[in-house]
């Protein structure tokens, strides 16, 4: 089905979920893939909400137009209203694959900070990190699936950082308390060479 050329969009600002921005995620597809769900709300929910539908039965029209006489399926929309009152919606960035003439090919969603500068490599975008996204809507149909919409992941700009893999005590109803502090510990490998020091 051939589609006119498609244009990339700017969302708000909001809420990263469980992204994987940093590294391609390949526990279901081996070639890999770039996701993250972005969780807004209030007037901003509602626009992009519009937007998207519109796009949604833009996407089922054009199939129904290149399918005379067929039944079309609809897929599912890849944003949704949760019961909190919150929008999510769904991007991906197909990480690697192959040309159809054979030639193999990689690519990663461009990072950048709150100023429009390229994040530092190592810089982790954690769940939780305040986030606008990149993204192209780009119409599909398959017999199987249906037609749709889904949400290409082009790049994303960090507003504010909450880096994964660390919890906060504050998280676990922990407040701060007279006492015990972790930088008064001393190194119990000081003065001591124990293997590669990098290690540690």
């Amino acid at each position: 089905m051939a589609y006119a050329k498609q244009q990339s969009y700017v969302t708000p600002a909001g809420i990263a979920q469980y992204p994987k921005l940093n590294a391609p995620d390949t526990k279901f597809v081996a070639e890999g893939v770039y996701t993250t769900k972005l969780e807004l709300s209030g007037e901003a929910a509602q626009e992009l909400s519009a937007f998207l539908d519109t796009k949604y039965q833009e996407a089922i029209a054009e199939a129904k137009k290149n399918n005379p006489g067929k039944k079309v399926k609809e897929a599912d929309a890849p944003y949704s209203w949760n019961d909190s009152g919150t929008l999510t919606v769904n991007f991906k960035m197909k990480a690697s694959g192959v040309t159809k003439d054979g030639k193999a090919w990689n690519r990663k969603p461009a990072l950048f900070d709150s100023k429009g500068k390229p994040l530092d490599v190592g810089t982790n975008v954690g769940g939780g990190s305040t986030i606008i996204v990149n993204y192209t809507p780009s119409p599909f149909y398959t017999a199987m699936i249906g037609a749709g919409l889904s949400m290409r992941l082009e790049a994303v700009q960090v507003i504010d950082l909450k880096e994964g893999g660390g919890q906060s005590a504050d998280k676990f109803g922990f407040t701060e308390q007279d006492g015990f502090s972790a930088e008064e510990t001393s190194n119990p490998f000081q003065g001591e060479t124990v293997g590669d020091q990098e290690d540690f």
